[in-house]
């Protein structure tokens, strides 16, 4: 098990969620190096709760990518071994450039405007629409990290891929969905993450 290649792995941006959550595993297993990594597919795919298949994709992506090397078998179970490539995981963007865009702050408006910024529970009186504009930069970073977050703590990854697909608005601590029905399935599927992560979920108007 080694702290430093799940820490690299995790700061980085993959690419796919799928990608970091079998990356993620993978390092799990790594030595500090990234070296010597032997799971079964089936294992992997067990434990991120995905198909078989998904994560035999993702392993050859993953491989024509540079970040994985097949360097044999292992000799008792005959599992395909490989290792991280650190340098390539390097080379990647960080996910996040600092601590500061975990709570982005945001853009300055004109007063008049102002309101359509803010977030209210549901039911709220005078709850304006969220902005239809594609999530800003900068929160879209945050809310991966948080997906991210849930996903090495032992979220589904269809779940949170449904969620981050639902996901129209991020503030650093609410997420706004595009329906009542998308989020009371994210709060069924992921509740205990997205309590962990104090993240309150609401809807559209």
């Amino acid at each position: 098990m080694s702290h430093l290649v799940t820490a690299e792995v995790y700061k980085r941006r993959i690419g796919s969620m799928l990608q970091k959550a079998v990356l993620l595993r993978m390092a799990d297993r790594a030595n500090d190096d990234g070296s010597d990594v032997w799971m079964s597919k089936q294992t992997i795919a067990n434990e991120i709760e995905a198909s078989r298949r998904g994560v035999i994709s993702t392993v050859l992506k993953l491989v024509e990518r540079g970040l994985l090397i097949e360097v044999g078998r292992h000799k008792q179970y005959r599992t395909v071994r490989y290792n991280i490539s650190m340098d390539a995981l390097r080379e990647l963007p960080l996910l996040v450039d600092d601590s500061a865009n975990l709570h982005p702050s945001k853009p300055k408006v004109q007063k008049q405007d102002a309101k359509v910024h803010q977030l209210h529970p549901i039911g709220e009186p005078g709850s304006p629409k969220p902005s239809i504009h594609p999530i800003e930069p900068t929160r879209a970073r945050a809310r991966d990290e948080i997906f991210s977050k849930m996903i090495l703590q032992g979220a589904p990854v269809r779940s949170v891929n449904a969620l981050s697909a639902a996901c129209v608005d991020y503030d650093g601590g609410s997420m706004v969905l595009r329906s009542r029905w998308e989020r009371d399935r994210a709060i069924n599927d992921l509740e205990q993450w997205l309590t962990s992560a104090k993240i309150k979920l609401v809807v559209q108007s």
